[in-house]
């Protein structure tokens, strides 16, 4: 009898340990979620894969104003490279959830406190969109920070502005944003001291030759002894 009684209290903590470690049902946990605010929600655009949404890049910022201020006797290409905080958001089927995501999911439906975007990752659902869902999405939005890439361009071409880029290299999703300028001209919300190291990459135009000793660009047929040492043609970003 002992040995019955001891079995069943065996039995009986199996299957509490079972029930306390059991997979959530991910369905439910999602529709437990809070709705993606609709400001977020309105940035979002569909991708190439069914049901699947994601921050949406800006359109490119031309300035035809902005122009190189004096001819240019070399074309750059030059790269900084830095971290940026910026609110992603990628929305996904919930079939699709990982079962690490899961359980951040359960953490953040017990604790009412706001999680900054900086902080991590916040989960909503998206019932309702523009775009026409089959499914009920659940949607991760991070802040970051993400590391980024900025490249600027300068043209031979006196009516070509400089044109930049800056591209998020290591997000959840690609996103980049273009604009006329330099890095100190990148928009907002982004800041050009959030780049710090950079390299160029420099080349003459036509109708000019590189001097072999200090690099500099002159004119064909002029003697580089009478041209100081190029300069480097890193922007300031004040």
């Amino acid at each position: 009898m002992k040995k019955l009684t001891t079995l069943a209290l065996l039995i009986a903590l199996t299957q509490a340990l079972t029930a306390c470690h059991r997979t959530p049902d991910r369905q439910a946990l999602v529709e437990r979620l809070p709705e993606l605010p609709q400001q977020i929600a309105d940035t979002l655009a569909p991708t190439k894969e069914e049901n699947v949404l994601v921050t949406q890049e800006p359109p490119p910022s031309h300035h035809p104003s902005v122009l190189p201020r004096e001819p240019k006797a070399q074309s750059c290409d030059i790269a900084y490279w830095g971290f940026v905080v910026y609110p992603l958001t990628e929305c996904r089927p919930w079939s699709d959830l990982a079962d690490g995501d899961v359980a951040v999911m359960e953490r953040q439906l017990e604790s009412s406190r706001w999680t900054r975007p900086s902080e991590g990752t916040r989960w909503y659902k998206l019932s309702k969109s523009s775009t026409r869902l089959t499914v009920t999405l659940v949607c991760g939005l991070n802040g970051g920070p993400w590391f980024a890439r900025v490249t600027t361009h300068t043209s031979c071409d006196d009516s070509v502005p400089d044109h930049s880029k800056l591209e998020i290299v290591a997000g959840p999703q690609p996103f980049s944003v273009s604009w006329d300028g330099e890095l100190r001209d990148v928009p907002p919300p982004f800041d050009p001291h959030w780049f710090d190291s950079a390299h160029e990459d420099c080349k003459c135009c036509a109708g000019f030759t590189e001097c072999p000793t200090n690099h500099a660009c002159v004119p064909q047929g002029v003697n580089c002894t009478t041209y100081p040492a190029r300069t480097s043609h890193l922007p300031s970003k004040k």
